[in-house]
């Protein structure tokens, strides 16, 4: 499954139950307002069968999720819960390193997982397409997905200048000559081994 639409998944999982219930109160309106809706009642049918079908779909969805979760560590969960769900206290976060570049490839790879784990449980690229992308609240979590990549995307060259930036500053250092206590500084500020 693309990544992009298992991040999407992801970020949906939280509100899957409340938007199953909202396709139960629509159902009900389209059944009570069918009174004053002088459209065939055919029509109507297919809309109240098209909505149960759209909270069937969702609920198949939440299934296989939670499914999934089960399948995951300890310490996946808490990555996932981080990025995706936000369900922990705060509380459990103090100690949680958000910044290193270990924290991101770990969310890549369980994005990379849950991808995977969700084409075995039968939500394919297809099967999201069809069922899932017909439904607006998925559309939308699509594109905000969507956007949070290319917003990351502009991000990275700025990560590509630190790091020149970083080997320009190693080279100064350890091309000029500095006194003894310019060095202890220097070490200590930089975390650097080798100070010409």
């Amino acid at each position: 499954m693309n990544v992009l639409y298992a991040k999407s998944v992801l970020y949906s999982y939280p509100h899957l139950s409340d938007l199953a219930d909202q396709f139960d109160q629509s159902v009900e309106r389209k059944a009570l307002n069918s009174m004053t809706n002088y459209s065939p009642c055919i029509f109507q049918c297919e809309e109240i069968l098209s909505l149960t079908e759209q909270k069937k779909s969702v609920l198949l969805l939440w299934l296989v999720m939670k499914k999934i979760i089960l399948k995951l560590s300890n310490e996946e969960m808490l990555y996932l819960d981080y990025k995706y769900f936000k369900k922990m206290p705060k509380e459990v976060y103090d100690n949680f390193d958000t910044s290193s570049r270990n924290y991101f490839r770990k969310q890549v790879k369980l994005a990379e997982k849950v991808a995977n784990l969700l084409e075995k449980e039968g939500v394919t690229d297809t099967v999201y397409q069809e069922k899932y992308l017909a439904i607006d609240f998925f559309k939308e979590m699509l594109k905000r997905v969507n956007e949070l990549e290319e917003k990351a995307k502009k991000n990275k060259p700025l990560d590509k200048k630190l790091t020149q930036t970083a080997a320009e500053i190693q080279k100064i250092l350890t091309t000029k000559t500095f006194t003894e206590q310019e060095k202890n500084t220097l070490k200590e500020c930089f975390s650097l081994e080798e100070i010409a």
